[in-house]
Order: structure tokens, then C-alpha cells, then sequence
């Protein structure tokens, strides 16, 4: 690294209120300057996306954005009030939704913080978004803090939601362009924007797994993290969110397998029981004395608008062509229908048309809910 970078990084970090997360900030300033090649006297514009570019990039997300926006909403109620923005993104870090003042809309797309605003850090250098995922982990970066001097008077916390399956699947952010907000209330916006970020986890899990009895647990240790599986009638273990993967060592394989729940816990299946209400139980874990205090949430009826809405298609995912499989995997994977089209060799009209196709044949009518069906189908 030059030693004007070195320098540079240091006196950030010494600047009032740098010592929060600074370990992450050191880390991605050195990517920023090393691996990216950032320029962080550049003044050039923020990039945003054209509104072909945006539609694209909203495609993989749009369901989530659905099931993300009353709680953007209600976080938008609380933080909004002293001046910031709300930004929801892809995992990639583009804005596809957005709540903040519509008289300052201008202003906050001068500084990028709007809707087809790129913050990826391979762009932007550090920042909230594009830091939080490459971190994995809720970010704050306060005014200099930022790598491209044009942004120091910025000020954004970013907090990766992660879907179903444990992969990112969005960040929330919060972000001012107020160069005076104080300390406090950026550390206060950092701890409620991680808050509604978790919470947007929830209703994606369970949205994800409606037709399953959904577990919620909080470990006995005192640092033990609250996890989720889904269920099925005879407990066998269905999905599982970050936290119960890390925790309990489960991985796709073992998901996959129908691996049980009593291969972690005491044997209790009786508490699976009630189908009108959740419940609250104890469930202890092998080899442990303390119980973990747990919820148990019955199967939710298919409702109309959401990912399980349609009865069973006549035809499964086993009548779906190589192709049709191939494009599914790679919007599996987040792909937009260009980038498919790009690497399969062939036109974004009949990537289009292989997605109708295949739509037909799965019985459903979105992205999220042909990933669901193929998944549940085997």
C-alpha cells in the first residue's frame, strides 16, 4: 500500500467517531485502494442506473421488496423524522426501493442515496452497503469515514439481509446527507436499521416456508443468536436460516436428507400438536441441561398474492427441459435476464420466453415462487 494511503487511513481512523467498526473500515479501505483501484480524490458523479438497468436489477428482488415494505415503511417512520433516507438494495448493491423526503429528492440522487444508485464497494470504495456486503455484517461509516472524499459528508448504515437458504439476499441502509448529524443518532440509526433488518428476515423465511411449522429458538447461552427451521409434519428439518446453520451445524446436504429435528433436541413431538395458534415450549438440546426457549407457529393457509397461493401444478419439475433447468439455476443464483441470456448464448426475448414456459409447467407466477416450487418439489 503507498504510504499516502497509509497515512490517509490513519487519520480517519483518529477522526471523532471513527472508532466505531473500525476494524471493518481498515479492511475496506485497504480493498478500496488495493484491490479496486478506487480513486478517492475523484469528484465524478455517483453512478445510477438507467431505468431499463434498474428493472432489470429490481427483477430478482422484486417479491422481497414486497415482503420488505411495510417494515421499510415503519423504519422510514422512526428515522425519517431527523433526515434520512431509507435505501433497500440487491445483494450486488443497487437501490431498488427507497422512502425519504420526495421535496429533497433531488438532492439525495446528487449524492447517489436513491433509487438506481450503485454503492458496491468495487465503486464506491467504502460505505455502508457496499462494506456490509462484503463484511456479511451490519456496517456503519460515518461522514470521512468514506473512501471517495466527495462522500465524506455522509454518513449510512448498512445491515445485509440474508434469505432463506443463508445467502445475502438484500442490504438495508440508512443514510444521511446531513454533514452535522451527531454521533448519537447515527449509532441509534445503526441499531434500529439492524433491528427491521432481522425482521425482514423473519417474514422472508416465512413467507418462504408458509405450508411448514416454523421453530423459533433462542439458545440457552446468553450470546446464543435466535434461529428458525421449518418443519414438516414429522419434524424433519426443511430450512434453516444463517443462524440456525452456524448454530446447530446443519448444511444443505443434511437439509436435503430430512434430516430430523430430534438428531439436535430431546425428543418432545407432542408440542407439534396445535394447529390454531403458536405456541411457546422448552426444548432441550443433546447433551445440555438448560432448555432453549422456543416458538412453534403451525402451517399458514395459501393466501392469495404470496408465494404458495396456487394448488399444485399438474406437471412437477421433473417436466422441466435442460434448459428451462438451466435458467433456473441461474436465477437462482440472481441472475437478470440479460446477464442469462449472456451466458447461455442466446437472446433476452427467449431467456423470456423459456420463463413463461417454465412458469407454466411449475404453476407459478414469479421468480421466488418458481425457486419455492422447484425446491419443494425435489
Amino acid at each position: 500500500m503507498p504510504a499516502e494511503g497509509v497515512d490517509r487511513i490513519s487519520s480517519v481512523l483518529e477522526s471523532e467517531g471513527a472508532t466505531l467498526h473500525a476494524e471493518e473500515v481498515t479492511d475496506s479501505w485497504r480493498r478500496s485502494l488495493n484491490d479496486y483501484g478506487v480513486d478517492p480524490s475523484s469528484r465524478e458523479a455517483p453512478r445510477i442506473l438507467t431505468a431499463q438497468e434498474l428493472l432489470y436489477a429490481r427483477g430478482p428482488v422484486e417479491d422481497l421488496i414486497g415482503i420488505a415494505r411495510e417494515e421499510n415503511d415503519r423504519l422510514f417512520s422512526i428515522v425519517g423524522k431527523v433526515g434520512y433516507v431509507v435505501l433497500f438494495t440487491s445483494p450486488t448493491g443497487v437501490v431498488v426501493d427507497v422512502r425519504g423526503d420526495p421535496n429533497r429528492a433531488d438532492e439525495f440522487a446528487y449524492w447517489g442515496v436513491w433509487r438506481g444508485g450503485v454503492w458496491a464497494e468495487d465503486v464506491e470504495g467504502t460505505n455502508g452497503i457496499g462494506t456490509a456486503i462484503a463484511e456479511r455484517r451490519p456496517v456503519t461509516v460515518h461522514r470521512t469515514q468514506h473512501f471517495r472524499t466527495r462522500n465524506g459528508s455522509l454518513s449510512c448504515c448498512g445491515a445485509p439481509v440474508f434469505g432463506a437458504d443463508g445467502s445475502l439476499a438484500a442490504v438495508l441502509d440508512v443514510s444521511s446527507i446531513d454533514p452535522e448529524i451527531s454521533d448519537r443518532s447515527h449509532a441509534l440509526a445503526l441499531s434500529v436499521t439492524m433491528n427491521s433488518a432481522r425482521v425482514i428476515e423473519e417474514r422472508l423465511f416465512r413467507e418462504t416456508f408458509r405450508r411448514a411449522w416454523i421453530l423459533t429458538l433462542v439458545p440457552a447461552a446468553p450470546s446464543g443468536k435466535p434461529l428458525m427451521l421449518a418443519l414438516d409434519d414429522d419434524q424433519r428439518i426443511l430450512g434453516a436460516d444463517r443462524n440456525a446453520r452456524a448454530t446447530l451445524g446443519l448444511d444443505s446436504a443434511m437439509l436435503g436428507a430430512g434430516t430430523s429435528l430430534w438428531t439436535f433436541f430431546e425428543r418432545a413431538p407432542s408440542v407439534f400438536g396445535a394447529r390454531s395458534e403458536g405456541v411457546s415450549v422448552e426444548l432441550t438440546r443433546n447433551g445440555e441441561d438448560r432448555p432453549w426457549r422456543a416458538m412453534v407457529t403451525p402451517p399458514l393457509q395459501p393466501r392469495i398474492g404470496h408465494l404458495d397461493r396456487l394448488a399444485p401444478p399438474a406437471r412437477t419439475e421433473s417436466a422441466l427441459s435442460p434448459r428451462e433447468r438451466n435458467i433456473l439455476e441461474l436465477i437462482g443464483q440472481g441472475r437478470s435476464n440479460k446477464e442469462i441470456a449472456r451466458l447461455l448464448g442466446i437472446s433476452p426475448e427467449t431467456v423470456k420466453s423459456h420463463i413463461k414456459n417454465m412458469f407454466a409447467k411449475l404453476g407459478v407466477e414469479s421468480r421466488t415462487q418458481a425457486l419455492y416450487r422447484a425446491r419443494i418439489a425435489g
